[in-house]
C-alpha cells in the first residue's frame, strides 16, 4: 500500500484510527492517509512479525450499499491474484461497525512521486513497463481488467520494482457472481484522465477482453511518454500499439517523433506499414527503402518492399525483390515465418504450385501458429484459390489477427465476397 494520499494535519479532527488501537489482531502504528472511500493505515501484525496496510471503509451508516460492495469486491479481486507486481491482499474483515482490507505494505513512493523527480533512465522504464505489463497479464488471465491504471496506483519499491495497487474498480471478464448495477452503464468508475475510452464513453470495460489490455498498456506508455518524450524506445512501443489495435494516422505521427528523434530501422518500418495500411504505397516504399538503408538484409522489410510494389503494379521491382528473397532462403535451413515469407513471394512470382506447396507444409505443421495462417490466407487469395483463403484467414482471426491487416491489397478479390465479411468479424 502507499502513502499517497494528503495526511491529517495537527489542527484537523482526528476522526478514525490513532496510534496504538486495534483493528482485529492489528495494532495500528499511523495512519497513512483518507480517501473517499474511508482510510488507509499502517499496522503491525504481531502474530507473524511484519507491518501491514488496512483499508478501512467509512462506518457503515456513513457509507453507501455499492461503495461497501465495491469495497469488499476489490479484496475479492485482488486475493486471487498473486504476482511480484501487484500487491498482495492478505486479509478481509469486519471491525465493529466498517470493513478492512489487510494487505501487503509497500515502502517506497508511487510512480507519479518517482516521475516528479525528473524523467525515468530508459532501462529503468523498460523494467517498471515490462512489470507493470506482467502484473497486468497475470490479472487478465485471471479475468480481471484494473480500470484505474496510472501512475499513482503504481508504486515503486526501494529496490526499483513495480507493484500494482488498488484493484478496486477491476471487473471480471465474466459477472455472473457481481451485481451488475456496480458498473452500471452511465456509471463512470476510475480517474478521467486515464480511462479507457470505453470507460469514458460509459460503455462497459470488458466489451472486449483483449481490448481492456491493449488501453492499459497505451495509458501506460503515454503516462511514461508525458514524463519523458523523448523516450525513442516508448515512442515505437506506443506506434505499435497503434498499428495493431488502435489509431493509424497516430501510429505514423508517433513514428515520426522516434525517427526525428532516433533514426532506426524499427521506426522507418512502422511508418512504412502505417502509410501502407492507409493506402499510401508511394510513401510506404520511401520509409520501407529508408529502413533497409539501416538494416540492408532484413527479410520483413524486404518483402513489405514487395507488398508495395505488388500493390502498386510493379512487375519488375516485385520480381527483383521477390526472386533475391527466394533464392536466399532456398539455401538454409528457415523458420515458419521464413517459410510463408517464401511462399508468398512465390505466390507473387506466380509459381502458385510451389506456393501452396510450401504453405500446406507450413499449416500441417503449425496448425494453432497466427502468422503461418495469416500469410496462408495471403498466399492463397493471391493465386486465387478462394475457399482457401478464407479457411486460413478464419484461422488467422480466431488466433488473434486483427482485422486491419485484411485489408491490404492482396485481399482485394475477396472484399465483394459476403464470406470474406463474415470471417472478418470472427471474433478472437
Amino acid at each position: 500500500m502507499r502513502d499517497d494520499q494528503r495526511p491529517p494535519q495537527d489542527d484537523e479532527p482526528t476522526e478514525g484510527s490513532r496510534q496504538g488501537d486495534r483493528i482485529g489482531p492489528y495494532r495500528v502504528e499511523r495512519r497513512l492517509g483518507m480517501g473517499g472511500m474511508g482510510e488507509v493505515v499502517l499496522a503491525y501484525d504481531e502474530r507473524l512479525d511484519r507491518r501491514v496496510a488496512i483499508k478501512r471503509i467509512r462506518r457503515i451508516s456513513e457509507a453507501s450499499a455499492s461503495d461497501r460492495a465495491r469495497f469488499r469486491r476489490e479484496a475479492r479481486s485482488a486475493a486471487g491474484l498473486s504476482h511480484p507486481a501487484i500487491v498482495q491482499v492478505h486479509d478481509i474483515l469486519r471491525d465493529g461497525d466498517s470493513d478492512a482490507i489487510v494487505m501487503e505494505w509497500v515502502d517506497g513512493l508511487t510512480l507519479a512521486d518517482r516521475l516528479q523527480k525528473g524523467p525515468l533512465p530508459l532501462r529503468e522504464t523498460l523494467r517498471l513497463a515490462r512489470e507493470v505489463s506482467e502484473g497486468l497479464a497475470e490479472a487478465h488471465c485471471a479475468g480481471l481488467v484494473h480500470r484505474d491504471l496510472k501512475a499513482e496506483n503504481v508504486m515503486v519499491t526501494p529496490n526499483g520494482h513495480a507493484k500494482i495497487l488498488d484493484f478496486g474498480l477491476a471487473k471480471p471478464v465474466s459477472i455472473q457472481d457481481i451485481d451488475e448495477t456496480l458498473t452500471r452503464k452511465g456509471t463512470l468508475l476510475g480517474t478521467v484522465r486515464t480511462m479507457s475510452p470505453e470507460q469514458a464513453g460509459g460503455r462497459e470495460a470488458d466489451l472486449e477482453y483483449r481490448r481492456g489490455h491493449v488501453e492499459e498498456a497505451r495509458t501506460h506508455l503515454e503516462e511514461l511518454l508525458r514524463r519523458a518524450p523523448t523516450n525513442t524506445r516508448g515512442l515505437g512501443k506506443l506506434a505499435q500499439l497503434e498499428l495493431l489495435y488502435g489509431d493509424l494516422s497516430r501510429a505514423e505521427q508517433v513514428a515520426q517523433r522516434a525517427i526525428e528523434i532516433q533514426p532506426h530501422r524499427s521506426y522507418f518500418t512502422n511508418l512504412g506499414l502505417a502509410r501502407f495500411l492507409l493506402g499510401r504505397y508511394e510513401e510506404a516504399k520511401t520509409s520501407y527503402r529508408q529502413a533497409l538503408t539501416l538494416d540492408p538484409g532484413n527479410l520483413t522489410v524486404r518483402l513489405n518492399l514487395a507488398d508495395v510494389h505488388w500493390a502498386l503494379g510493379d512487375e519488375a521491382q516485385t520480381r527483383s525483390v521477390c526472386v533475391e528473397i527466394v533464392e536466399e532462403l532456398e539455401t538454409r535451413d528457415r523458420a515458419p515465418t521464413e517459410t510463408m515469407t517464401m511462399a508468398q513471394c512465390l505466390a507473387y512470382l506466380g509459381d502458385a504450385h510451389r506456393a501452396v506447396a510450401l504453405t500446406l507444409d507450413m499449416l500441417r505443421e503449425h496448425p494453432e501458429h497466427a502468422e503461418v495462417a495469416y500469410q496462408a490466407a495471403v498466399v492463397y487469395a493471391v493465386v486465387g484459390e478462394t475457399a482457401s483463403a478464407l479457411v486460413s484467414a478464419q484461422r488467422a482471426r480466431e488466433r488473434g489477427v486483427q482485422p486491419r491487416w485484411f485489408e491490404i491489397p492482396a485481399f482485394s478479390s475477396l472484399r465483394s465476397d459476403p464470406r470474406f465479411e463474415a470471417v472478418i468479424a470472427t471474433l478472437p
